[in-house]
């Protein structure tokens, strides 16, 4: 189980990667040059994959676009049509005071697939936040594990990550303990 020390927080599965580095960390402003960026890679790459659609594709920058590409390439061949394909869903996770929510890029049966662009900075690991998508869904599934693939666009590496359900608590319990 989740232990709380805090009340009443509210935490975005995004900043936790920071938070787990810094207790004292506060989110910035979205609307930056970058955050429009990553927006644009994910509506093309849910575009190409779920609707064969390829204008939003089309309108990415070459060097944008050949990343976005790899990406979906690799999702087609690590999911499967047993299973939907969740795109964008919110999750929520309450343990005590802490409401966790949070918008995951795809789900497919017992596996994620999150579009990132560049490998994590040094001391920076987005593990905090995959953990908290995948609780998000093994408790609502009732799954005891899950696996989480963070594609890296820009230097095409992909990260997969095991999750059991109570390393996924642990990692967030250690977090919102920072």
């Amino acid at each position: 189980q989740i232990v709380i020390y805090e009340t009443g927080m509210k935490l975005r599965p995004s900043s936790l990667p920071a938070l787990a580095q810094c207790g004292g960390w506060e989110s910035k402003p979205f609307d930056t040059t970058f955050t429009q960026m990553g927006t644009l890679r994910h509506e093309a790459l849910e575009d190409l994959i779920k609707n064969k659609d390829r204008t939003k594709f089309d309108e990415l920058p070459e060097t944008e676009a050949d990343g976005v590409q790899w990406a979906a390439d690799y999702i087609n061949i690590n999911t499967s049509d047993t299973h939907p394909m969740e795109w964008e869903q919110n999750g929520t996770i309450e343990a005590g005071d802490v409401t966790i929510k949070g918008r995951y890029d795809l789900v497919n049966g017992n596996k994620l697939f999150d579009l990132k662009n560049q490998l994590e900075s040094k001391g920076k690991s987005y593990i905090p936040q995959m953990a908290a998508y995948a609780l998000m869904i093994m408790m609502r599934d009732d799954l005891e594990t899950f696996e989480a693939h963070l594609l890296y666009a820009a230097p095409k590496v992909v990260k997969t990550h095991k999750f059991t359900r109570a390393q996924a608590e642990k990692i967030l319990s250690d977090v919102v303990d920072n």
